[in-house]
């Protein structure tokens, strides 16, 4: 009960950390209604390719690559700029102007039924997921309590779930229309969280404290600190004074200093965390599930992608609790193996004959899947970015993990239309082999080099790398005197 305990205590912190999460959610919402646009009739009609000899519509392969892939270099275009953005204008400025973002691609990608508007209005969206997925974890790292940050940076992916229901529920609700506004209803209603958003920043939720001081404006990071918690003013002065003491001892950073000792090491674990989250093959299942739902036939996609989506909720409440209490890298390994057994048997079924008792295997592979993934690397890769981002080059780091997310995340979004659709490779359910044997090789990765943060304060991490301390000894180190560290 030490969690619920700590929510209860921190309530005002909780409270406005999940206020932030609302750009979380904006991205689970594009990437799910986007999925299910995918096969919805008047989006096809409007934009896919008459085929004479079905006598229908449809999106060819290189489509439905351009379209799904260049969300991700638009991400990988906004984690580079989050840099910038965040020194410049805070944590809250840059949810702010990933927020801003969202609603200019909103518009751009409504204006017209027209492929050119439409890739550029996904590309702005791309910048406004990546803007939003660098500054909302790295905000609520700085805000939270070292007992309650792994639930609360955890706290995101539970809202992309959020999004990725109401953006299915939008289009199942205009399924049976023939008309432009089936889809065009659905692009638009994506404005209404980012204004929520962006209201809710500018009247309710203050800047990191730890920006502020970082900045020198040690007043605004007291009250930022009042803001977020009921404490006394001797509490909030302790806490100032060690963010205040931390950030002392901290030289100016250098994005030179990533290519060597503790920054390096740092980078490495932040672009390895991208590279095993993508390598677990989830951009396909929610960029192409309602494709693929719709090719194993003998299930409505919509209602499948919904169920889908409402079965992670709990899981990732689950996540959030172990992650606390179990640790991050036992929840990471175990959650690997066994997406890397699912994928692997999703890959056996590519194998058999295709009938009526394969399909349905193949579907609930897909449902223990997005259950695998959501009990730890759904959840864990936030709180590792933004654990594994400490120390003078803090922005830079959150910016070059979460780039690479995106840049991962848009590998595999262009090439699995040619591996696994017919009219190319025409891999199928056995492009589960490779994502299965990634998977296994994620799970080694972690138990080798990860280190263990759960419980530790952000200054403590630094330090621990600073002492260059192996990733399997991070756990069960004790602080002595000053900073240094004993097992």
């Amino acid at each position: 009960m030490g969690v619920l305990r700590d929510i209860l205590t921190y309530r005002k912190t909780v409270l406005i950390c999940m206020i932030t999460t609302l750009g979380a959610a904006t991205s689970g919402y594009d990437l799910s209604y986007f999925s299910s646009l995918l096969v919805l009739p008047p989006f096809v009609r409007d934009y896919g390719d008459y085929n004479a000899t079905t006598g229908a519509h449809i999106l060819p392969s290189w489509l439905l690559s351009l379209i799904t892939s260049i969300i991700n270099l638009g991400e990988v275009l906004g984690a580079i700029l989050s840099y910038p953005i965040g020194v410049k204008f805070g944590r809250r400025g840059g949810i702010i102007i990933a927020c801003t973002t969202f609603l200019l691609g909103t518009l751009v990608q409504s204006v017209a039924p027209i492929v050119a508007l439409l890739v550029v209005g996904r590309f702005l969206l791309g910048m406004g997921i990546a803007l939003a997925a660098a500054s909302v974890p790295l905000y609520i790292a700085e805000c939270a309590p070292p007992t309650l940050r792994g639930t609360l940076v955890a706290a995101y992916q539970f809202a992309v779930g959020i999004g990725l229901i109401l953006g299915t529920a939008t289009v199942f609700g205009m399924k049976d229309s023939n008309a432009k506004s089936g889809y065009l209803i659905p692009m638009t209603i994506q404005a209404v969280l980012p204004i929520v958003l962006i209201i809710a920043c500018l009247t309710m939720v203050p800047e990191s404290p730890r920006w502020l001081a970082e900045k020198g404006r040690t007043d605004m990071a007291r009250k930022a600190l009042h803001r977020l918690a009921n404490k006394g003013d001797t509490t909030v002065n302790e806490d100032l004074d060690a963010i205040v003491a931390g950030i002392e001892h901290q030289e100016k950073g250098h994005w030179r200093e990533l290519l060597s000792g503790p920054e390096a090491r740092k980078m490495m674990l932040g672009i390895g965390m991208a590279g095993w989250s993508q390598a677990s093959g989830i951009n396909f299942v929610v960029s192409y599930g309602g494709v693929i739902l719709t090719s194993i036939g003998g299930i409505d996609p919509y209602v499948a992608n919904f169920a889908l989506y409402c079965t992670a909720l709990p899981v990732i409440l689950l996540a959030q609790y172990l992650l606390e209490r179990v640790g991050r890298r036992k929840v990471l390994m175990f959650s690997m193996t066994c997406i890397g057994c699912i994928n692997v048997l999703d890959g056996g079924f590519g194998l058999a004959k295709e009938s009526a008792a394969v399909n349905n295997g193949a579907i609930a592979l897909f449902f223990l899947f997005y259950i695998a993934f959501n009990l730890g690397l759904g959840t864990t890769i936030w709180v590792s970015f933004a654990e594994m981002s400490v120390g003078r080059n803090r922005s830079l780091l959150m910016s070059v993990s979460t780039a690479f997310v995106w840049f991962f995340s848009w590998i595999v979004s262009f090439t699995f239309p040619y591996l696994y659709n017919p009219d190319s490779a025409n891999l199928g359910a056995k492009i589960g082999f490779i994502y299965g044997a990634l998977m296994f090789m994620g799970s080694i990765w972690v138990f080798f080099l990860l280190p263990e943060t759960a419980g530790r304060s952000l200054e403590e991490i630094n330090t621990m790398f600073a002492l260059k301390i192996p990733a399997r000894k991070f756990a069960i180190e004790t602080k002595r005197e000053g900073n240094a560290y004993e097992v």
